[in-house]
C-alpha cells in the first residue's frame, strides 16, 4: 500500500503534495534547516484515507504544529497564491489537526482563493497539506523570487513573530529590496 504521509525529509514529488512541500523537502536536501514535519498527498481527499497513518505521525512531532495548505499548481511562472489559502497553527491532538486539514482542503474555496482564481482565469482542484513543527521565529515572511517589473529585482516582506500576521494583511510588513546581477 502507498503510504499517503510522507516525512519531508523524503524525496517528494511536486505533482502530489504541492509547491510548499515540495519545495519544503528540496531545501533539507540542500541542507537548510527546515522544522520538521510531514506531507500529506493529494490523494488523502477524506480523512478516512490517512486515519490509520495520521496519529504514527503525529506522535513524531511536537506539542504545537503548523497544518499548513500545499495546493498543487499554487505557484507559476505568471501567478502565485501565496497568503490566498489557509493555513493553522493547532495543538498536536487527532481531531484538532484533522478539523485543520479539512480546513486546508476547504481553503481552494474560501474567498481569497476563488477572487484570486476567477481574476487570473486559474482553478486549483488538488491539495497537498503540510503537518510541520510549530518554531517561535523572531522574524517571519515571504521571499519573493521574481518581480513582474523588474525579472532582476528580489524582495523580502516580513514581521516580528509568525508571518500569520502578513499573510493575513493584518499588519503592512517592512521589506528588503536587492537586484541581482542580469543573467544573459
Amino acid at each position: 500500500m502507498n503510504k499517503l504521509i510522507l516525512p519531508l525529509n523524503s524525496e517528494l514529488e511536486n505533482e502530489r503534495v504541492g509547491g510548499k512541500a515540495f519545495n519544503l523537502s528540496l531545501l533539507i536536501e540542500a541542507g537548510i534547516p527546515v522544522p520538521d514535519g510531514f506531507a500529506i498527498q493529494d490523494t488523502a481527499t477524506q480523512l478516512q484515507d490517512i486515519e490509520k497513518e495520521l496519529p504514527e505521525a503525529l506522535k513524531a512531532l511536537e506539542p504545537k504544529i503548523m497544518v499548513r495548505s500545499s495546493a498543487i499548481g499554487e505557484d507559476g511562472e505568471e501567478h502565485s497564491f501565496a497568503g490566498q489559502l489557509d493555513s493553522f497553527i493547532v495543538e498536536n491532538k487527532l481531531e484538532l489537526v484533522q478539523e485543520a486539514i479539512e480546513k486546508c482542503w476547504l481553503s481552494m474555496k474560501n474567498q481569497r482563493s476563488s477572487v484570486y482564481s476567477e481574476n487570473n482565469n486559474l482553478k486549483l482542484t488538488r491539495m497537498g497539506v503540510v503537518l510541520q513543527n510549530l518554531i517561535d521565529p523572531d522574524f517571519a515572511g515571504v521571499f519573493f523570487t521574481h518581480s513582474p517589473n523588474d525579472s532582476n529585482l528580489r524582495m523580502v516582506e516580513y514581521v516580528e513573530g509568525h508571518a500569520e500576521k502578513l499573510v493575513s494583511g493584518e499588519v503592512t510588513p517592512e521589506s528588503i529590496e536587492y537586484a541581482i546581477a542580469p543573467t544573459d
